[in-house]
């Protein structure tokens, strides 16, 4: 889960430090959503944590957050696209592929986004400040083509290149996805033995493309072994080694 935007409201801003702060209490069931194109629908479950009931709105784009929803043209519909949670009480937000027509030969990536909107106290003097919380994770649709195929294999298709004649103190590490899943690559890891010597933040690998990422030289200079940390389908941090190709 992505926290990425927070839409702040208030009567009157310069009061913020005296202001009561109404905090977001949904929760989505998951990190992730994987739809296969086979299924009739998928289910993203929410549930109401808090103490005071909610108004949720959701909807999918394609990678750009600030873009309007009614100009949005997704091949998804979501049911229902706003809905009021009580709390204590949850919500299955349904999404169904359309049927517009996707690459078949690989993956693709969308964003599910959710709003919430607590309710305006009933007693509110204008000194209070309302928050609604913007939440965006990754929605992977997988054509039926990718059946036969899955995520573990696609990590056995991870090469690693690294460009040690490039002059001066950095080195470029090259990590190519050959396989037809995107790989959210959290970071890399340099260890000599046991113990990690650098950490280096990585991002999400499109299929059948290459990420390049800096790093010193130094960490190079003698016995290393690179380690891939990426995430699961389930949202689980997996570790494993990769060879240098």
């Amino acid at each position: 889960m992505n926290l990425c935007t927070t839409v702040v409201r208030s009567a009157v801003l310069s009061l913020f430090a005296f202001s009561n702060i109404i905090s977001a209490g949904i929760v989505i069931n998951g990190t992730r959503v994987i739809y296969n194109e086979k299924e009739k629908e998928v289910i993203v479950r929410l549930e109401n944590k808090g103490i005071q009931p909610s108004l949720v709105q959701a909807w999918i784009d394609e990678g750009n957050e600030e873009q309007k929803i009614n100009t949005m043209d997704v091949p998804f519909l979501i049911l229902p696209p706003v809905s009021r949670i009580e709390p204590g009480q949850g919500q299955s937000l349904r999404i169904t592929y359309t049927g517009q027509a996707l690459p078949t030969e690989r993956e693709s990536v969308f964003w599910f986004n959710i709003v919430d909107i607590p309710p305006q106290a009933e007693n509110n003097d204008g000194n209070e400040l309302q928050m609604a919380f913007r939440t965006r994770m990754k929605l992977f649709f997988r054509p039926t083509e990718l059946d036969k195929l899955s995520f573990t294999d696609a990590i056995a298709k991870i090469d690693l290149f690294i460009s040690k004649e490039a002059p001066g103190d950095t080195v470029k590490i090259y990590v190519k996805n050959r396989s037809a899943f995107h790989v959210t690559l959290s970071s890399l890891d340099i260890q000599r033995g046991s113990k990690i010597i650098a950490t280096v933040q990585g991002s999400m690998i499109s299929p059948f493309t290459t990420a390049s990422i800096n790093l010193k030289r130094e960490y190079l200079a003698r016995d290393y072994q690179v380690f891939l940390n990426y995430i699961n389908d389930y949202g689980a941090m997996i570790k494993r080694p990769l060879t240098e190709s």
